[in-house]
């Protein structure tokens, strides 16, 4: 299947490319790089989608391409196994073991950051 959507990337990457610029969702460098680095995923998962043509555009672009209603009715199939029995969750003893965990969410390494960048940026990229 990736060989077959190969020759759809570069059209899709093109036209979104191109209304990235004319709808003015952002400056035309940062629209040829986000096309760049995300037309792939797109045509992947549009090519893997339920959705016909016409609403694919409609959800992507809007009534004027074509219709997509979140609202409408849509199957999901499930397996016929019966669903297992809920077992509420137990606590922990008393006296059992306890440990400190960190979460760092969302952390991005730049090697390009330079101290005192403007970060009053127009872009929905990180300035340098």
């Amino acid at each position: 299947l990736p060989w077959q959507l190969e020759p759809n990337v570069g059209r899709v990457g093109r036209l979104a490319s191109r209304l990235c610029q004319e709808l003015r969702l952002a400056r035309p460098p940062v629209c040829a790089d986000a096309v760049r680095l995300f037309q792939g995923d797109v045509v992947a998962a549009l090519a893997r989608s339920a959705l016909r043509p016409r609403e694919a555009c409609g959800l992507l672009l809007g009534p004027p391409c074509g219709h997509w209603d979140i609202l409408a009715d849509w199957n999901v199939s499930l397996p016929a196994a019966p669903k297992p029995p809920v077992v509420p969750p137990a606590p922990p003893p008393p006296g059992a073991p306890t440990a400190r965990v960190l979460v760092l969410t969302d952390v991005h390494w730049d090697r390009l950051y330079a101290t005192g960048a403007n970060a009053d940026c127009p872009d929905p990229l990180c300035c340098r």
